[in-house]
């Protein structure tokens, strides 16, 4: 079993915190709006107090609350599944690096002898398919009554990418020379990847699992080097 280092940022701490803001603003408000009509204030008015300041922004915070905790189901499926990677391997969640005067969040950064992973994760479901324009991929989707729901998404390739660049730049800030490759892998069970011209795009674990530890290494890396670039990686982390 492979080690996991996960990120105190971690999303799950954002997900307990926009589910109690949203609670507690939405009671507070519906709570003012009951005081001001037993007060019997004009409806029209002071009750739109209460309503715009605190209702609106926790239905807002609960709806971030739910993407959130959609994400992290997504991210749980795909940790479980690289886990189950050799002891040799590293498994960094959440890793942030700063890139371009941003923060560039890497969902997944696996490091090996045989090289640094970067993972990208989506939790769509349905069949993964190529469009002619290259920045998008379609989404399949078949449900009620064999109808088929067609939906674009962005090219997840391209995202990675962008990702594998502001970690090689970083890592370099430290004198660290290694190969970087960019993976996206779809954790949802329901979800089947058919991209001709994609090569690191997987929706099956076992071919995940099997990518990685059987990638050609072309610079490797010894333990001194591995445990630098964990630990330039770990800042602000909890190991697990």
């Amino acid at each position: 079993m492979s080690k996991v280092i996960v990120n105190k940022k971690y999303l799950q701490s954002r997900v307990k915190r926009d589910l109690l803001l949203g609670f507690l603003m939405v009671l507070t408000g519906i709570a003012g709006i009951i005081i001001l009509s037993d007060f019997g204030m004009a409806p029209t008015l002071y009750m739109l107090i209460p309503f715009v300041g605190l209702v609106i922004p926790g239905v807002f915070y609960f709806k971030t609350f739910s993407r959130e905790r959609e994400r992290l189901k997504k991210d749980d499926a795909a940790l479980k599944d690289l886990s189950r990677l050799p002891e040799k391997y590293t498994v960094l969640r959440n890793v942030y690096v700063p890139y371009q005067g941003n923060i560039i969040e890497c969902d997944f950064v696996v490091i090996g002898e045989n090289g640094i992973f970067v993972m990208e994760v989506n939790g769509t479901k349905g069949h993964i398919y190529e469009s002619k324009d290259i920045n998008y991929w379609l989404r399949y989707l078949s449900k009620r009554k064999a109808k088929i729901f067609v939906k674009a998404i962005g090219n997840q390739s391209t995202v990675v990418d962008r990702k594998v660049l502001a970690l090689a730049e970083y890592l370099l800030r430290f004198n660290v020379h290694t190969w970087i490759q960019g993976i996206v892998y779809f954790s949802n069970k329901r979800s089947e990847v058919e991209l001709v011209n994609q090569k690191a795009v997987f929706s099956d674990q076992s071919e995940l699992l099997s990518y990685i530890t059987s990638y050609p290494t072309k610079i490797e890396l010894d333990e001194l080097k591995i445990e630098k670039i964990v630990k330039l990686l770990h800042l602000d982390t909890l190991a697990k």
